[in-house]
């Protein structure tokens, strides 16, 4: 298997989370398979997607330290939506529990983003929920077609970068890193 990590450990545990990311890359990828008939929300899904598994394949392919950092956000997550529970819940007592076992400390990474990826970020989130453009504007647009174009085309730069970072290949000189 050509992955980058394979220099840095030939760790189950991490060959397992390349799985998964490139499993990822390919269920979303496959969700643009027809463009005209992806609505526009979806294809914006889709890119903010893709431009979060990139930056997750930049981090976790930069040491090892980031990967375990990565494999224990799930833990870490779990966490986070514990304390969100009320104490009155009657799961309450077993959950406490569980999550005294994960043992488990610190705050859930968010990686930043940066130039395009900031503002591809924030058009989708715009697309996505239901904002004031995205009811005024996108849903009864006319260039809807414009728009599906303009995010898929980033969605699969997003793609190639997650790809070039999990295998090593170099990035083509027309996406940026």
């Amino acid at each position: 298997m050509l992955l980058k990590t394979a220099k840095l450990s030939t760790n189950r545990r991490h060959d397992r989370i390349f799985r998964n990311l490139l499993t990822y890359v390919d269920v979303q990828l496959s969700r643009m398979l027809t463009p005209k008939a992806v609505p526009v929300d979806l294809m914006a899904l889709v890119t903010r997607n893709l431009i979060e598994v990139a930056l997750w394949c930049q981090f976790i392919t930069a040491n090892k330290e980031n990967m375990e950092r990565f494999d224990d956000e799930v833990s870490i997550d779990l966490v986070d939506m514990f304390g969100l529970m009320e104490p009155s819940d009657k799961a309450y007592p077993s959950l406490q529990k569980a999550v005294k076992r994960l043992g488990v400390s610190g705050k859930s990474m968010r990686l930043e983003k940066k130039g395009g990826d900031k503002f591809w970020f924030k058009l989708c989130s715009k697309m996505i929920h239901p904002t004031a453009w995205s009811i005024n504007m996108l849903l009864s647009s006319s260039n809807a077609d414009y728009y599906r174009l303009e995010l898929g085309s980033y969605a699969l730069s997003c793609a190639i970068r997650a790809l070039s970072n999990l295998t090593g290949f170099p990035l083509p000189p027309y996406i940026k890193p």
